[in-house]
């Protein structure tokens, strides 16, 4: 029986599980500037707003972004030193008064699987009995789960951001008319498209939302075939800027990179490097980056193994460092700021 074949008789788990990464905080860092720019001169409504902080000391430190509305919190963002973060226009209407709060610090022993402990769990059954892909909207406050048994893309509301035991089903896309054996998620910065990866096909698949993160509003768009590097796909992940696209898969055991000459754009990737994840997992079913790159994270049947990458988001410059074992994930996400897994 080949991979494929073994994949479809394995029982999987139909709960999501949440484990908490210990991590400390230093708060001995200081910002010197903090721009806010429209993308075009003085239009704060119709625009992109774009935060940019420069003169973080140290500058590996980190820094949270916290955007308020008319005065409530609206959406929070954790970036590394050249980070820029930004509210894309659809989330802004004329009359609003928008403000940003630059909050610098260092994260100690975040993304780091070895410090991880369970916390909690959240049973999809029913919804989905064979889940196999799992994403978070920007903030916390929407978690979204794929599988292959209803072929959908399912929507929850959290009441507390990234807190999965607070999870309500709300809503559902269907995705079986491009794939009938969905595997893993993603969406791109902003939440106005989403991408399946379906090992049926072979397949990564776009789709547009009219609305952000909802994906009741899905249209498809576009696809890319993998499948001359990988004919059992399983999940996939975007570099930051979405000029970089990466896909795992059980065939092969390894990590494939595209680059992506529109960002978020499938239908412009180009097979560019490899990444051989043998040594540490011969089932691959799912993977994630730290925010900055440096990290890669891959998850299978042999718990979810950990990489140190020396130039961010180069996967052939990864080097193993470490395990969680858990059973079998077949997709993974972080919090925002890595303390959550």
């Amino acid at each position: 029986m080949d991979k494929k074949g073994v994949l479809s008789a394995l029982k999987i788990g139909i709960f999501l599980m949440s484990f908490t990464l210990l991590s400390t905080f230093i708060s001995a860092q200081s910002v010197s500037n903090v721009i806010l720019n429209a993308t075009s001169a003085n239009n704060f409504t119709t625009d992109n707003l774009t935060a940019t902080v420069s003169g973080l000391s140290p500058v590996n430190a980190s820094v949270q972004f916290d955007w308020y509305k008319d005065g409530a919190l609206s959406a929070v963002f954790l970036g590394n030193a050249t980070f820029q973060n930004t509210i894309p226009s659809s989330f802004t209407t004329a009359g609003e008064i928008w403000q940003v709060n630059v909050t610098p610090k260092i994260l100690t022993n975040n993304y780091n699987v070895s410090n991880a402990s369970f916390v909690d769990n959240l049973s999809v059954s029913a919804q989905e009995a064979s889940p196999s892909g799992m994403a978070f909207n920007n903030d916390g406050t929407k978690l979204y789960v794929i599988g292959s048994s209803s072929d959908k893309i399912h929507e929850y509301n959290l009441s507390t951001a990234f807190d999965i035991s607070t999870g309500v089903s709300v809503d559902n896309f269907s995705v079986f008319a491009q794939d009938q054996s969905p595997k893993g998620m993603v969406f791109n910065n902003d939440g106005t498209k989403v991408y399946m990866v379906g090992s049926a096909g072979d397949d990564i698949h776009e789709y547009n939302l009219s609305t952000a993160f909802d994906v009741s509003t899905g249209t498809f768009v576009d696809t890319l075939n993998v499948s001359a590097q990988e004919t059992n796909p399983q999940g996939m992940a975007f570099n930051n800027d979405g000029t970089k696209l990466y896909v795992v898969g059980t065939v092969g055991d390894d990590i494939n990179e595209y680059d992506l000459s529109t960002a978020f754009d499938i239908s412009t990737g180009v097979f560019v490097d490899i990444f051989n994840i043998s040594a540490q997992e011969t089932f691959p079913l799912g993977m994630a980056f730290n925010n900055d790159g440096t990290k890669l994270y891959v998850g299978g049947l042999g718990g979810i193994s950990e990489y140190n990458l020396s130039t961010a988001f180069d996967i052939s410059t990864g080097v193993f460092v470490d395990n969680l074992s858990v059973s079998s994930p077949q997709g993974m996400a972080f919090n925002n700021d890595g303390t959550k897994l």
